[in-house]
């Protein structure tokens, strides 16, 4: 019984970082979803993802350990088992929780553990509600539902696990993830930066273009190109199907994308942005000019040793004349 899913992202909503813990601002934790549901409609090839629920967790980590968490408040606080590792326990609720819910038959309680019967009043029939137990001598017994009973006659246990061998649908997660604002930031000009790394710039080889792909393929990548205003949104939604493709689509939905007119934008300004070679040349604001018999000399990282061409002995950082010989280190 249940509902099964395979998690292929995580989206963090807004929230502040304090120094204590972080605050989620409730008016605007929805704001996001939007954007998530529309890159969602788009990914893979069988109608696309669908939001399926939502963590939250309140975690800090073990300074000796950081595989394992400490409890601050008490033993039951946290999903952890005994061992201070992070415990798994999937579950969801039932059909007759649903139904329930929708007869306005049950409400929350202060306890956690219990739900609360809601008492009959003008317009609202309520039925009796029986539910069975064993009790210490063994015996099946049934006992009315009000005023409360245990919640876990609601809920489903409900298998989880993690795949031998996974196929995500997105392969890659470097690009920073949203709403990090003390840890992380998304930079477009990072995004340029690596594009030209990749060589997106000249892609004639497949190999190339796969690398290309394999990076844009990040969730967190995908969610926040919108907000860049560079592509457009047919540009845009060609780029997420394409790097989300299976194997055998994936490069002949990329040619598509490399000869859209957004592609060729966004490929003129990451060579705009490309950092330029430096030049042995002096400055030319510079009111020194360098011999020209000492332009073409390598130079020497200041920062590491620098051996001798004399006497081979190595040299701290910083110096000039060998400290055996006394000879000039630069020959």
């Amino acid at each position: 019984m249940g509902i099964k899913a395979i998690v292929e992202a995580i989206v963090e909503p807004p929230q502040e970082g304090d120094t204590d813990g972080l605050t989620v601002d409730e008016d605007h934790i929805w704001d996001i979803e939007d954007p998530v549901k529309e890159l969602a409609s788009l990914c893979g090839d069988s109608g696309g993802l669908q939001l399926v629920g939502m963590v939250w967790t309140d975690l800090t980590p073990d300074p000796d350990d950081r595989t394992k968490s400490i409890c601050k408040r008490h033993a039951g606080s946290y999903f952890l088992n005994k061992d201070g590792a992070v415990a798994v326990e999937a579950y969801m609720a039932s059909e007759q929780a649903a139904a329930m819910v929708e007869a306005d038959m049950v409400e929350a309680s202060v306890d956690p553990g219990l739900v609360r019967v809601k008492e009959e009043g003008p317009g609202r029939y309520i039925p009796e509600v029986f539910y069975r137990y064993r009790n210490e001598y063994g015996r099946d017994v049934q006992k009315s539902a009000r005023p409360a009973f245990p919640v876990e006659y609601l809920l489903i246990n409900v298998t989880h696990g993690f795949p031998i061998n996974p196929s995500p649908v997105f392969r890659s997660n470097s690009f920073a993830i949203e709403n990090r604002p003390l840890l992380q930031t998304q930079d477009f000009s990072k995004v340029l930066q690596d594009l030209h790394k990749l060589g997106a710039t000249d892609l004639l080889d497949p190999t190339t273009v796969l690398k290309v792909m394999d990076y844009l393929s990040d969730f967190h990548l995908l969610l926040f190109l919108p907000s860049t205003g560079m592509l457009g949104e047919r540009e845009y939604k060609n780029i997420v199907k394409a790097v989300t493709a299976p194997d055998d689509q994936r490069l002949k939905l990329m040619e598509g994308v490399m000869n859209s007119d957004g592609w060729q934008t966004l490929m003129a300004i990451v060579r705009e942005n490309a950092p330029s070679a430096r030049t042995a040349g002096p400055r030319p604001d510079s009111p020194f000019e360098i011999p020209p018999e000492l332009r073409d000399e390598p130079m020497h990282d200041v920062a590491g040793d620098r051996p001798c061409p004399h006497c081979t002995y190595v040299n701290v950082p910083g110096t000039t004349d060998c400290d055996v010989c006394g000879l000039p280190l630069s020959g």
